[in-house]
C-alpha cells in the first residue's frame, strides 16, 4: 500500500509540475496578419524584408496566463522614379511620412499610397518672339514638345533651362520633365542692309510700308534694318531725266513705276542709273516753198537750239 501511495504521490507531483510549467513557464506563439494595401508604383518594407500583400507577424508569450507581447514592426515605403510617397495608412490613421513604427497585437490594415510627381515648366522671354505653350503642367517623365517662335526680324540668341544652356537646331523643344523648371529664351535682333547707288541726276526715298520717310539720298548711302522689314524705294528724276536701268543685286528690274519694295530677307544692292531725256522736233513747212534742214532731230532736254 505504502509503495502505491509513493506512486501516486509522484504522479500528481509531475502532473502538478506540468501544470506550473504550462502555466508560468511554456512559450507561446500566435501568428496575426498585416493586410497591406498599396496604391501607384512603389515597394513596401516591413522590418526591411520587401513585402507585399500579407505579412505574417508571430506574437509570443510566456506561460499560458500571460498576455501575448505586441511585437514593434516599421513599414518603410518607397516610390519607383517619378512617384511620391503620399501618406502610409495604419488602421484608418494616415501618417505623411516614409516610414511608420508601431505596436502590432492583433491583424491590422496598412494602405500605403503613392502619388505621380507633378512638375511645372514655367517659360520666360527676353527680346521679341514667344513660346507655346507658353506655360505646362505635367507627369514626371512626360515630354513636352515647345515651339520657339521669334518675330519677324528676330531670331533666337539662346535658350536656357533652370540657367543651364540648351543645344537647339530650329526653333521646336523636346524636353522630359524631371522637376519644377524655368526655360528662359532670348532673342536677338538680326540685321539686313541695303546698299543704295545712284548714277546720274535722280533722288531716292526709302519708306516703311506705312509710308514713313526713312532715308532720301542722292548720291549712295547703306540702309541697315531688321531681318524681314520689307522698306519701300520710291525713285524720283530730276528735272529733265529719268529712270533709264534699275538693278537689284546686278539683275535688272521692272522699275515702271518708279517704285521697288524690298522683303529684307538678305543683304541687298540696288543700282539706279538715271539718264537726259530726249526731246524730238519736228519741222513742217505750212505755206509756201522751201526746205528745212534738218526736219527734225532729237536733243537732250534743255538743250538750246
Amino acid at each position: 500500500m505504502k509503495g502505491a501511495k509513493v506512486i501516486i504521490s509522484c504522479l500528481m507531483i509531475a502532473a502538478i509540475a506540468i501544470s506550473l510549467y504550462h502555466l508560468f513557464l511554456r512559450t507561446y506563439t500566435r501568428s496575426v496578419y498585416l493586410l497591406l494595401i498599396k496604391e501607384g508604383r512603389g515597394r513596401i518594407y516591413v522590418n526591411s524584408e520587401p513585402t507585399q500583400g500579407v505579412h505574417e507577424v508571430k506574437l509570443v508569450k510566456k506561460g499560458y496566463l500571460n498576455s501575448y507581447r505586441p511585437v514593434r514592426v516599421t513599414v518603410k515605403a518607397v516610390p519607383d522614379e517619378g512617384w511620391k510617397i503620399a501618406f502610409i495608412q495604419v488602421e484608418g490613421v494616415p501618417f505623411r511620412a516614409e516610414e511608420v513604427s508601431f505596436q502590432v497585437k492583433d491583424n491590422m490594415t496598412v494602405k500605403v499610397v503613392f502619388r505621380r510627381i507633378v512638375c511645372n515648366l514655367k517659360t520666360k522671354v527676353e527680346g521679341n518672339g514667344r513660346v507655346e505653350p507658353a506655360n505646362y503642367s505635367g507627369y514626371y517623365g512626360d515630354v513636352v514638345r515647345l515651339s520657339v517662335i521669334p518675330e519677324r526680324g528676330y531670331a533666337i540668341r539662346e535658350i536656357l533651362l533652370d540657367r543651364r544652356p540648351l543645344e537647339f537646331e530650329n526653333n521646336t523643344l523636346a524636353l522630359r520633365l524631371t522637376a519644377n523648371s524655368t526655360l528662359l529664351v532670348r532673342f536677338k535682333p538680326v540685321y539686313r542692309t541695303l546698299s543704295l547707288r545712284l548714277h546720274g541726276r535722280g533722288l531716292a526715298q526709302l519708306l516703311m510700308p506705312n509710308g514713313t520717310l526713312i532715308l532720301e539720298t542722292q548720291e549712295k548711302a547703306n540702309y541697315t534694318g531688321l531681318k524681314d522689314h520689307p522698306i519701300i524705294v520710291r525713285l524720283l528724276a530730276h528735272e529733265g531725266w529719268e529712270l533709264a536701268k534699275l538693278l537689284l543685286d546686278g539683275e535688272e528690274v521692272s522699275h515702271a513705276n518708279y517704285t521697288l519694295t524690298i522683303p529684307m530677307s538678305y543683304n541687298h544692292t540696288l543700282e539706279a542709273y538715271f539718264g537726259r531725256m530726249n526731246c524730238t522736233l519736228l519741222a513742217y513747212i505750212l505755206e509756201g516753198e522751201g526746205v528745212i534742214y534738218p526736219a527734225n532731230m532729237t536733243v537732250p532736254y534743255g538743250t538750246l537750239l
